[in-house]
């Protein structure tokens, strides 16, 4: 059996009622994404699998999320973006985030166990 690289990716449905990345960030005094963000469905759908489930959406950030288990010492990292269209440069731009995320952290984390999940709707 031959794997293709799209094979490793996995559709969610849910991802259908997503209109934007963050939702409203306006309002400063909000501790929750907007239900159709891609935040919101990264933490609904994630957040529960891991001991610690940070939001690291700050600039210069290695995700937007970071999960953390303790007791399986991994650490994921999600990315969301969302896409106008499956297109070469949206694409480019993911693949691009995730290189320099895994070359800022291997030196690092050499030996210890990283995921990198992506999550965008096109």
């Amino acid at each position: 059996m031959t794997l293709h690289f799209l094979d490793i990716f996995e559709g969610y449905a849910d991802l259908s009622s997503v209109r934007s990345e963050k939702g409203d960030t306006s309002d400063k005094s909000k501790n929750t994404f907007d239900d159709d963000s891609e935040f919101c469905f990264v933490e609904k759908t994630f957040k529960e699998n891991y001991d610690y489930f940070i939001c690291d959406d700050l600039g210069m950030e290695y995700a937007d999320h970071i999960g953390i288990t303790k007791e399986r010492h991994q650490v994921s990292f999600f990315l969301s973006k969302l896409l106008k269209s499956n297109s070469a440069q949206g694409n480019a731009k993911i693949v691009s985030q995730i290189l320099w995320i895994l070359n800022s952290l291997i030196a690092q984390c050499y030996e210890q166990h990283i995921n990198v999940h992506i999550i965008c709707k096109k």
